[in-house]
């Protein structure tokens, strides 16, 4: 009579180990796409050209990472402008570390912001794939359950080039005038 509890009990606690484990295995994040955090830094008058405005962009990461900043972003009439991807040239931050550049300062707009498109250099890993994979084809059978489908799986759905945009912090117009 004793057996059967420590059965059962034994029987919840490998049940609950094996959902605990896919959990943290679906969920962990192996990317994260806040690695890379922009902040501005200060106006700047260069000899050659008006004022500037001076970033800096962080990699937080312990993986490389190529960004690339895009034209700034406008606000008039308190909504922004379309996000144009066609700014600056691709720069390589090794992990842990900064770099900084210069824009020309933005004056036309009641506010702007930065906007820099990012990606790891790095390819994911055979385990980042196969949780990218579960992720998205939980996420995908999610939609066609809901829509009155049957679930399916989609094999290679997993995009392994992760893009991301962030931005810096908005910018009010320039007080030094």
């Amino acid at each position: 009579m004793a057996k059967k509890p420590s059965k059962l009990a034994t029987g919840c606690v490998i049940i609950t180990t094996i959902i605990a484990a896919t959990i943290l295995f679906v969920g962990y994040p192996f990317h994260s796409p806040t690695a890379l955090k922009i902040s501005f830094v200060a106006f700047t008058n260069d000899a050659t050209s008006s004022f500037l405005a001076v970033f800096t962009v962080t990699n937080e990461s312990s993986k490389n990472i190529t960004f690339e900043p895009c034209k700034p972003q406008l606000k008039k009439q308190n909504v922004w402008s379309k996000l144009d991807f066609s700014g600056g040239d691709m720069t390589n931050i090794p992990a842990h570390t900064n770099v900084t550049f210069t824009i020309p300062l933005i004056t036309n707009c009641e506010a702007w912001r930065e906007p820099v498109f990012w990606a790891y250099d790095s390819t994911p890993s055979k385990i980042e794939n196969i949780r990218g994979n579960i992720k998205a084809n939980l996420y995908f059978n999610w939609l066609r359950i809901s829509r009155g489908g049957w679930p399916r799986y989609y094999n290679g759905i997993y995009s392994t080039a992760e893009d991301h945009t962030i931005f810096s912090p908005e910018i009010t117009n320039n007080p030094v005038k």
